[in-house]
């Protein structure tokens, strides 16, 4: 997702263009599946300590794929990472670890996704990237 979401940030041409809309509904496309998967795995009940964790991380990428405000969406990643006790994962066993480990890579795709404009990231429209300097009020 973050890549399609970067293509179509990137995109320089004018919105009405095929090669936007096409972009765009790919992006579309990756955003509900991810939003169908993350549904589902709130859907199954937590079994182990480890599942606890899982079930954040569903939450957390749930509510930030469903958030209409980019400000509430770069405050909800400001907390995350604030506070990163929320999704400690207790215990040694297997699924433990495997649960950090894909803690581990959620977070550094979580990251990307902030970084994003649509998720709260820094915008900048086309003609700041041409003439950087501010305009005088």
């Amino acid at each position: 997702m973050v890549t399609v979401e970067q293509a179509l940030e990137a995109d320089d041409g004018p919105v009405e263009s095929a090669s936007f809309d096409n972009v765009l509904r790919q992006a579309e496309a990756v955003r509900a599946e991810l939003v169908a998967e993350a549904e589902s795995l709130l859907d199954i009940p937590p079994y182990r300590p480890a599942d606890g964790a899982l079930h954040r991380l569903g939450f957390l990428l749930l509510l930030d794929l469903t958030m209409t405000d980019a400000q509430d969406c770069r405050h909800l990643h400001n907390l995350t990472a604030d506070h990163p006790e929320l999704f400690t994962v207790e215990g040694s066993d297997t699924a433990a670890h495997q649960t950090r480990a894909m803690q581990a890579q959620f977070f550094r795709l979580f990251g990307q996704m902030g970084d994003l404009a649509e998720f709260g990231g820094e915008v900048r429209c086309f003609e700041q990237w041409q003439d950087p300097a501010p305009v005088p009020a």
